[in-house]
């Protein structure tokens, strides 16, 4: 697994896993917007408030910045791709989780980009070294995650 801070892009951080798994069986199991909890550690909460089509809309709170529930939206995209997005409070997030061909049969690629910035009185409750530590750890333990819960017993 490698995480990193963007260089041309600070409030952004990416990092990505190789997954034992083909990327389709990745990928049907993303696409279970309601079912995260049960895959990612950091999601304390999740409810589904709307479904059209590909779009979702879901409150969620993370354990890493514990900020209660908040809205966001998610769309399922072409290409095996995840945008989850929210804005307002102050709290800005944009991520993006592609799941693309392994190096080999058998495995998956996954690649997560998450974007984080605050300003206003969460940026003063925050600041930006806390945060990117925060920010930091969440994609770590995303992709720990998606790691271990496809890992070949």
């Amino acid at each position: 697994m490698s995480v990193e801070r963007v260089p041309s892009a600070p409030h952004w951080m990416q990092g990505q896993v190789i997954v034992s798994a083909p990327p389709e069986v990745v990928w049907a199991r993303l696409q279970d917007v309601a079912g995260w909890p049960k895959l990612l550690t950091d999601v304390a909460r999740l409810e589904v408030k709307e479904r059209r089509g590909s779009r979702w809309e879901i409150e969620l709170e993370t354990r890493t910045l514990g900020h209660g529930q908040l809205p966001y939206h998610v769309e399922l995209e072409p290409g095996r791709r995840v945008r989850f997005w929210r804005s307002g409070s102050g709290v800005a997030v944009q991520a993006f989780l592609l799941v693309r061909d392994g190096p080999a049969p058998g495995k998956a690629n996954v690649v997560y980009s998450l974007y984080v910035h605050l300003t206003g009185l969460p940026h003063l409750l925050l600041p930006d070294s806390s945060l990117d530590e925060k920010q930091e750890h969440m994609v770590s333990v995303t992709l720990g995650d998606l790691e271990r819960g496809f890992r070949s017993p």
